[in-house]
């Protein structure tokens, strides 16, 4: 692979990350909170522009020596409410599909840099029917975080890869290494906002929690599944007027309420039946432990990531989709 210096850039739904690599190694990373989100709000790209082009110039910034010769990006910021929409390509889809359809653009607002933009996966047409709706999902920057799991840990298919962010992703990996479908929860923004936007906000811990208590978080899936979602979380407000309970404790429960939501998901769509695969989980640590109890008891093998090995696992990926496409291939070799 090129040994240039370049830009990576990961944009989803609420943050962008930035990374500065020489020769395939992060030598600076940055943060900001920008994503399509804050186009769905607004109507207007202007805050997700404005947080890349700031993250970019932080990343710069932090590492000197050469400026970068061009950049890679996934993401939703090939979706409608990012920079450059780029088409879904429908499953099934390997890496090679995703390098063939690398497109570039050159980014004014970052000196005229050029970017590589890797689309996104669709399971099922666009325009679907009421009927179509629960077999169709799509994914966009998760795709890439895939195919360099599978390259650094050396495994292939049949498994599925979880990942836990603003949005839950449940990707089917078949033996050929794959995407071939996939399911999509808001659980994550859901838990946002039940924290920030509703009676629960005094009664649940930052969402920078520390690792959830299993008994507890059990105890909040078990009420999910037999209450349901809406007054399980009710119920946290119960414990929390009853004065017992810390803001973690109930934190814990609440926890185990979301993600018993998403296996319930899982499950409608038959992802829980047969023969059990691997699961490869990556995402938000303190959600982890929950979702692999939980896993773990509906029979499957889990590998957690930590978020070092989910960072490579992304940044691997996407230099291989961007590196081996025909558009990046005329222009460095």
């Amino acid at each position: 692979m090129p040994c240039h210096t370049v830009l990576a850039i990961d944009s989803g739904t609420t943050n962008t990350r930035v990374w500065l690599l020489r020769a395939g190694h992060v030598v600076a990373r940055s943060q900001v909170e920008a994503g399509v989100r804050d186009t769905a709000r607004t109507g207007s790209v202007a805050t997700l522009r404005d947080g890349i082009r700031l993250a970019i110039e932080r990343t710069t910034g932090q590492a000197g020596g050469d400026p970068p010769a061009f950049a890679m990006a996934a993401g939703m910021i090939t979706s409608g409410l990012g920079l450059v929409e780029l088409p879904h390509r429908l499953v099934p889809v390997a890496r090679r599909d995703l390098s063939q359809a690398v497109t570039p653009v050159s980014f004014p607002e970052a000196g005229g840099l050029s970017i590589y933009f890797v689309p996104g996966v669709r399971t099922g047409r666009a325009a679907c029917s009421l009927s179509e709706a629960p077999a169709t999902d799509i994914i966009r920057g998760e795709e890439t975080e895939v195919f360099g799991a599978l390259e650094l840990l050396g495994v292939n298919g049949p498994l599925l890869y979880v990942h836990l962010g603003s949005h839950t992703k449940v990707i089917r990996v078949d033996r050929r290494g794959r995407i071939v479908g996939g399911l999509t929860t808001l659980a994550g923004e859901l838990d946002h906002v039940v924290r920030t936007q509703t009676i629960l906000s005094s009664a649940l811990p930052p969402e920078r929690m520390a690792r959830a208590d299993d008994s507890l978080a059990a105890q909040g899936a078990e009420w999910a599944e037999k209450y349901g979602l809406s007054r399980t979380f009710f119920l946290v407000r119960i414990l929390e007027q009853s004065g017992r309970y810390t803001p973690g404790q109930l934190g814990s429960v609440f926890a185990g309420a979301v993600a018993s939501a998403d296996l319930a998901a899982m499950r409608g769509h038959g992802y829980l039946r047969g023969r059990h695969p691997a699961v490869l989980l990556s995402g938000r640590p303190r959600f982890q432990s929950v979702w692999q109890r939980q896993l773990e008891r509906a029979g499957l093998t889990v590998t957690a990531l930590s978020p070092q090995e989910t960072e490579r696992a992304f940044l691997t990926g996407l230099r291989q989709i961007v590196f081996d496409s025909p558009a990046f291939k005329e222009r460095w070799g």
